[in-house]
């Protein structure tokens, strides 16, 4: 099995994705940016500290039931946002991960995953599964963002009341309509979980968000297949130049987004020689 993967900041102060390779573990998580801007007395912002604890937890834990280790991390998430008097009854508060991992044996994949950091397996056969247990869940407020930018020509959402109403109304979808990892146990509701043959796999790619292709219309969801097409004629690596590409040049905003450049973790796994 060849592994290959991409850890890389965005536009923000710090990359709060957090990426787990193993022997035979690997995974991403995608740390949600707290809208009450919360930090650490370490500086750490509150997306970090989720996607890093749920992380440390699949690595103390190799051998339990993956959903298992999720239980186990809702309960130390909750007891840190406790600790640090987190106000669980408001989830913009919360601190929140999504998370995709993959467990490998000789002969079996296991997969855990929540949220909309997909887990893309491609099959031998040439057909391939899409495992996201959420898809586009900030639509609402992307199409907002994008009248407000192309109609009134704001550029800093985060100065912008409506927006961040509505956002806070997304936030208040939080394992209602979308999970995520935020301590709350109704994620449990929303996690996908899998095996599958190995001999039956070609490749596997898992990624946070930040590799999703830029688009026009947030409504049309997001370019999944265009994604893998992609991904199989570049590789991991190129495609990530790709999109930071497309990013980069988008100087307008005719992609409409929240910042320049999302933080990106993604990893590749190849069974076969291609």
């Amino acid at each position: 099995m060849r592994v290959e993967y991409v850890l890389d900041k965005g536009s923000g102060e710090m990359n709060e994705d957090s990426l787990l390779i193993s022997k035979s573990i690997f995974g991403v998580f995608d740390g949600l940016t707290s809208l009450t801007k919360y930090k650490d007395n370490r500086g750490v912002s509150g997306g970090l500290v989720a996607s890093r604890l749920v992380k440390e937890e699949f690595e103390k834990h190799p051998f339990l039931p993956p959903e298992n280790i999720v239980k186990i991390s809702l309960q130390k998430l909750e007891k840190i946002m406790v600790d640090r008097n987190i106000d669980l009854t408001k989830k913009e508060e919360r601190l929140s991960t999504t998370l995709a991992v993959v467990r490998t044996s000789i002969d079996l994949l296991e997969y855990i995953q929540v949220g909309d950091s997909p887990i893309i397996i491609i099959n031998k056969d040439g057909t391939h599964e899409v495992i996201m247990s959420s898809n586009n869940s900030d639509k609402k407020a992307l199409l907002l963002w994008m009248k407000f930018t192309h109609e009134e020509g704001i550029r800093e959402w985060g100065k912008d009341k409506r927006m961040m109403d509505q956002l806070l109304m997304d936030r208040h979808g939080a394992n209602v309509r979308f999970g995520t990892l935020s301590g709350e146990k109704e994620v449990l509701g929303f996690i996908k979980t899998g095996t599958k043959k190995i001999s039956e796999i070609k490749q596997i790619l898992i990624t946070t968000d930040g590799l999703f292709l830029p688009q026009e219309n947030p409504s049309e969801g997001e370019k999944i297949e265009e994604l893998i097409d992609l991904y199989q004629k570049m590789g991991l690596k190129k495609l990530k130049d790709y999109v930071r590409e497309v990013e980069t040049k988008d100087t307008q905003f005719k992609y409409p987004r929240f910042k320049l450049h999302d933080d990106m973790a993604a990893i590749s796994l190849t069974f076969d020689t291609i």
